[in-house]
């Protein structure tokens, strides 16, 4: 797909995040992700973490079982995709049934699982558009953790007020390296830590092509990457990385590398982006 029949489609998920019910961020949130929305939900959860609040990232069963009956929750953020997601929504339940705060975040589900859901005064929906709801959500994550005070809340503030240019910014700084990823048969994406959810996103667009998806901590299972790789790493992260670098080019790796110089909040929004650019389609 052509950057000019994605573009209306990236202004699409960009324009239906704005619409979306935006949850009030507060420390002590327990985020609960289906395995399929998890690139939406780290996004979030490191967006938070990079801010200071008290947060857990979680399954629905790991939730339900280990979490919730034993722990203080203040607020839960459950994130899916899968129209008969029974197990987000029964940890969803749970959740309203012991009295906290719940958004369920999710494209339309099975009518019998929306009924559960909307017994629940306690739990809010936080509807998805069916064309490209991962994406949508990833976007909607940046957006709903740019409110902090101080001087990095105001720069937050007025880079996610612009965020309607990202397109146009990341087709231009990172146009040339997704083009030239884009033409690779299979690849191996590496990355640093912040940017998990970015790299999970380029494997689920272009998941044909992704044969392996490493963290950079795990270098010793690079031996068995023998075609080209895609680097997606932020500046914050990557100087701890420089050896790992080294390792791959001594080995001859064809490497593509996506440098993010921006905030956590922000990083893996743009790194979505690109990453559609390279798959060729937007989830």
């Amino acid at each position: 797909m052509r950057y000019s029949e994605l573009e209306p489609q990236v202004r699409s998920s960009i324009e239906a995040a704005k619409r979306l019910l935006k949850p009030k961020i507060v420390d002590g949130t327990l985020l609960i992700s289906s395995h399929s929305a998890i690139s939406a939900a780290k996004s979030l959860y490191i967006s938070m973490l990079s801010s200071g609040f008290d947060v857990t990232l979680a399954g629905p069963t790991e939730a339900s079982t280990l979490i919730m009956p034993y722990r203080d929750v203040n607020e839960v953020l459950v994130f899916s995709l899968g129209p008969k997601d029974s197990r987000a929504v029964r940890a969803a339940e749970e959740a309203a049934l012991m009295g906290i705060t719940t958004y369920f975040i999710a494209p339309q589900l099975d009518d019998v699982l929306e009924a559960m859901l909307s017994r629940h005064e306690e739990i809010s929906r936080i509807l998805l558009p069916s064309q490209a709801p991962l994406l949508t959500m990833i976007v909607a994550s940046a957006l709903w953790s740019s409110e902090m005070k101080g001087p990095r809340g105001d720069r937050l503030k007025a880079e996610v007020a612009d965020v309607d240019s990202s397109f146009s910014w990341i087709s231009e700084k990172y146009g040339q390296q997704a083009e030239e990823a884009s033409k690779f048969q299979k690849f191996a994406t590496v990355y640093g830590p912040i940017m998990e959810p970015s790299a999970r996103y380029l494997c689920s667009v272009a998941a044909e092509r992704c044969e392996a998806m490493l963290l950079l901590d795990e270098a010793t299972s690079f031996s068995r990457i023998t075609g080209p790789v895609v680097e997606i790493v932020s500046s914050v992260e990557e100087h701890d990385y420089k050896d790992v670098e080294l390792s791959m080019k001594l080995a001859n790796l064809k490497i593509v590398k996506l440098l993010f110089n921006v905030d956590p909040v922000t990083a893996n929004l743009y790194a979505s982006i690109a990453a559609a650019l390279i798959g060729g389609k937007v989830i």
